[in-house]
């Protein structure tokens, strides 16, 4: 089994997109697939990571960092127009058979995907906006459902498989075993983390700002002040990491976590760590609010609020009484059934 990712990281995307393909192409080459990576050379890429994690990539070159097309919304993520990035990938894929493509990008749409048809046998598309037409025979949105699902069945192929909700978390393999839950539990020791790249600066803000006893704090590798915010962490006596292998274990030693809403929400959620969660985008808003209305986080309209101790602990005392049966929707094993299905390489029209 041949399977190829395309999906990107940049100062802009962040790296949600990279990382999440990661623990799928894990799953997969433990299930006996071959995996290679095909990004674009963003400004911000992560190929180092990805030849680190045992993969090929091949980059695809950008052209600009401006929109092309006005259609889709992110269109400007594609780097070029996606009639180039079609036809960069076309020739990059030449010489594979390729049983199965995984396309993760918010600016691409069914228009690439089919320009891709004819050289790959299957598409896997990674979505969770619901805001553009897909020509794919599986997709996967892992997100809790905050209204996005009933959308796709006008964007979708009619024989596509559609993989939606936490049934489906990619998530690795150091996130198998939750923390103890212990309610009632002082919360005292932290974990913030705002997204690989921080566009918001919401890391610089806390730790010039914040006076707590105890937070680890984790920084990307795309964060421009990630210096500046090792050495105030340092003199604050605070634990830093900077694009860590070990980010499940620091989430499990932490009593609660502060977080931009994305896919970090859902790997405490599958440890059992509540947490507060700010947004970076609509979408970040709306799936805030359904996992607090889970009752597993509380969402943080006003991040200043968190950013003196009597604010962020009038905060904690927001988060809902920790009871496993919260928690459980959220638990390991997603990324394998989603591999399974690839390796399968079965299509369906049902939503599963």
């Amino acid at each position: 089994m041949n399977v190829v990712f395309r999906a990107d990281a940049s100062f802009a995307i962040s790296s949600g997109h990279i990382m999440r393909c990661l623990t799928l192409a894990q799953a997969l080459r433990e299930q006996g697939a071959k995996c290679h990576f095909v990004c674009k050379a963003h400004p911000g890429h992560l190929a180092d990571l990805i030849i680190e994690r045992g993969f090929s990539i091949i980059l695809l070159t950008c052209h600009t960092l401006l929109a092309i097309d006005d259609f889709p919304v992110h269109a400007a993520w594609v780097g070029g127009s996606w009639q180039d990035d079609a036809e960069q990938t076309v020739v990059a894929l030449q010489g594979q058979e390729v049983d199965c493509l995984v396309l993760d990008h918010y600016g691409l749409d069914a228009r690439w995907q089919r320009r891709l048809r004819p050289v790959v046998r299957r598409i896997l598309v990674i979505d969770d906006l619901a805001d553009r037409p897909h020509d794919c025979d599986a997709l996967l949105d892992q997100n809790i459902d905050f209204g996005q699902h009933s959308r796709y069945q006008a964007l979708l192929p009619a024989t596509a498989r559609q993989l939606l909700g936490p049934h489906y978390l990619l998530l690795g393999a150091g996130f198998q075993q939750p923390a103890t839950l212990e309610p009632g539990k002082i919360l005292q020791r932290g974990l913030a983390f705002f997204g690989g790249a921080d566009p918001c600066g919401y890391t610089w803000q806390l730790v010039n700002a914040l006076e707590w006893p105890s937070l680890q704090v984790v920084v990307g590798a795309n964060n421009p002040l990630r210096d500046e915010i090792e050495q105030r962490c340092h003199e604050k006596g605070w634990s830093f990491a900077c694009n860590t292998p070990q980010m499940a274990n620091l989430m499990r030693q932490a009593d609660f976590a502060i977080i931009s809403c994305g896919f970090t929400a859902y790997e405490l959620a599958s440890l059992y760590v509540p947490s507060l969660l700010v947004a970076v985008s609509d979408i970040q808003v709306k799936v805030a609010k359904a996992l607090e209305a889970a009752g597993v986080a509380c969402f943080v309209e006003d991040f200043t609020l968190c950013l003196s101790a009597a604010g962020l602990h009038q905060q904690l005392l927001r988060l809902p009484i920790q009871h496993p049966r919260l928690y459980r929707q959220f638990e390991y094993g997603g990324a394998e059934r989603v591999a399974e299905w690839i390796m399968e390489n079965t299509g369906g029209s049902d939503t599963v």
